[in-house]
């Protein structure tokens, strides 16, 4: 004969996250990602809440900064970590943003780059911490970098070599592991200032 349990405690069809959670807990994320910087005495969230908040958004199939509110109740009461308002969230992305770098060549065409080094190093770091990429083995990775054409509406964006408007960011990788992340817009091809991005990708292989 089946028995019936009788539970009181509160079910969340995302209750699986907790289990994610508990590993990013484990292995001292948590702690890690308040390496973004020190948000003052009197704020509520670190920026390692925010950022899992946003991890878990991703995870829950969230599309907009708004769902945030959903995954907030369905997560009420559980483990994971506490997650902070939309308001919040937008507030402290904005305060770690970069201003673009403008760069106006002899024929008079405007690349904008946008990139923070700091956020950079900080992926290589996570990568090392979480065992993805090994120091010592660092002689016998491979480095790879591209650019994808993201085409949109954005009011800054602007004509890519496809005719139509784009950003046009370029990615490093080692294996699947994102090392590096720069945003371009749409006129700036790949082979702009390539060897200023890549060269200093390369230090950390000395």
């Amino acid at each position: 004969m089946n028995e019936v349990t009788n539970s009181e405690k509160k079910v969340s069809p995302f209750g699986g996250i907790n289990f994610i959670y508990q590993a990013v807990l484990k292995k001292g994320l948590h702690e890690f990602l308040n390496e973004l910087g020190y948000r003052g005495i009197c704020a509520k969230y670190t920026h390692s809440d925010v950022v899992l908040s946003l991890f878990a958004k991703s995870l829950t199939q969230g599309t907009y900064l708004s769902d945030l509110e959903t995954v907030k109740a369905k997560l009420a009461g559980q483990q994971f970590s506490p997650i902070p308002s939309p308001d919040t969230v937008e507030y402290v992305c904005q305060r770690l943003k970069q201003s673009n770098q403008v760069k106006t060549t002899r024929e008079g065409i405007v690349h904008e780059l946008n990139y923070d080094n700091r956020l950079n190093e900080l992926l290589v770091k996570l990568a090392v911490k979480c065992n993805q990429l090994k120091p010592s083995d660092k002689q016998g990775y491979i480095l790879n970098y591209d650019n994808v054409v993201i085409e949109n509406e954005k009011q800054d964006a602007r004509f890519s070599y496809k005719k139509t408007k784009a950003h046009h960011p370029g990615f490093a990788f080692i294996g699947r592991i994102p090392v590096h992340i720069e945003n371009r817009n749409g006129n700036t091809p790949a082979s702009y200032g390539q060897k200023e991005t890549v060269l200093p990708l390369y230090q950390w292989y000395i």
